[in-house]
């Protein structure tokens, strides 16, 4: 869901999006420039993330289970919608 959102945002960036379709997205809530959060705010996020859904970010070695990270990804990338 990540990767699509991003190339819809690169489509729209380089003009090749089609209106009828920017439309769509806007009437969605997309915003076509990233949320420039602080790293506090996105650290606020992640916790309250793991209130709601309980996730452990145990981790092996230097990154979080590719499943939980894809979890967390998706997750945030909406509240960015």
């Amino acid at each position: 869901m990540g990767r699509w959102v991003k190339d819809q945002r690169k489509k729209k960036k380089l003009g090749k999006l089609p209106k009828y379709q920017e439309d769509k997205l806007l009437a969605l809530g997309l915003r076509f420039k990233a949320s420039k959060q602080t790293w506090d705010e996105h650290y606020q996020n992640l916790g309250e993330f793991k209130k709601i859904y309980g996730v452990s970010f145990k981790h092996s070695g230097l990154s979080f289970s590719l499943s939980y990270t894809r979890l967390l990804i998706t997750h945030f990338l909406l509240l960015l919608l």
